[in-house]
Parts: C-alpha cells; sequence; structure tokens
C-alpha cells in the first residue's frame, strides 16, 4: 500500500512482460515507449492495452487506472507510478524472468527492493522471507466489484 505522491522511479524490463494491476484505490502512472533521454524525440501517443483494449496514452503524461484495472507493458517500456488516492494497493504479475538483471532503472541509485521500516508485525511475509507452510496464515483479498469469474470446463 502506498500513500498519495509516493512516486516511484523509472523502470522498465528489458525482456518480461508485465501487468500493473491497481487492486483498491486510485494509481497514477506515466508511460513511455523508450527511454525518456533528453534530447531523444519520442512519439506524443503509442498504445498499450489497458484491461486488454488496445488505448492510445500521450508520453509521458499521467493517467489514472481506477481500482480493478490493469496496464499491460512489454518489454522496453518505461514506467512510473504513484498511489493517486490516500490508500491504494499495486500489483504486478510478470511473465518468468531473471528479476534480479531484468529491472533497469533512469536512476542508477535506485534498489530493486527498496529498504522496508517495520512499523507494525507482518500480516505477509515477503517470499524471500516464508514461513514454513505450518507456520502461515492464509490471506483473502476481495475481488473489486464488478468482476466475475468465468468457469470453463
Amino acid at each position: 500500500m502506498g500513500a498519495a505522491g509516493s512516486d516511484y522511479t523509472l523502470p522498465h524490463p528489458r525482456e518480461k512482460k508485465e501487468d500493473i494491476i491497481c487492486r483498491a484505490g486510485e494509481l497514477s502512472l506515466k508511460l513511455w515507449p523508450a527511454e525518456p533521454a533528453a534530447g531523444v524525440q519520442l512519439p506524443s501517443t503509442f498504445m498499450v492495452p489497458i484491461d486488454s483494449e488496445p488505448t492510445t496514452i500521450r508520453t509521458g503524461r499521467p493517467f489514472a487506472l481506477a481500482a480493478g484495472s490493469r496496464v499491460t507493458l512489454v518489454p522496453g517500456v518505461w514506467h512510473e507510478f504513484s498511489p493517486a488516492s490516500s490508500e491504494c494497493v499495486i500489483g504486478e504479475v510478470s511473465t518468468a524472468n531473471d528479476d534480479t538483471h531484468d529491472n533497469f532503472f533512469l536512476n542508477p541509485e535506485v534498489g530493486r527492493f527498496p529498504g522496508i521500516e517495520e512499523d507494525e508485525p507482518a500480516m505477509v511475509q515477503l517470499v524471500s522471507r516464508r514461513l514454513p507452510e505450518a507456520q502461515r496464515a492464509p490471506v483473502f483479498l476481495p475481488a473489486p466489484q464488478g468482476h466475475r469469474l468465468r468457469e470453463t470446463d
């Protein structure tokens, strides 16, 4: 969960495809079709799938995702995101990749996993700090309203 105005840096994947998902609240994003370097002319608009629908967005201009929405990013798309509401739950789903070597940041001093200052006991452990199976408690998040599971045989 993040707070409105908390900016995240400009990462981009070289090989993985990923979805950035707003699970709750509202998420603000900026996207670039290539590295936003000084002196480089980028197109003013480009297409990305938002909720699986091809959508034209303006390069480097903020747009909002509502709870339950997702944007799909292909390799090479630079992105910046931050919560646009007082509380925002953000998720990411990606294709299999080497997470340590496939994320590049405009600012090389930004680490992949920032330090965490614990102010409460953890509700869910990070994957790298998983508890043994017997000590895990199930965690259930409610589905966004209006979304239904389609059963398949």
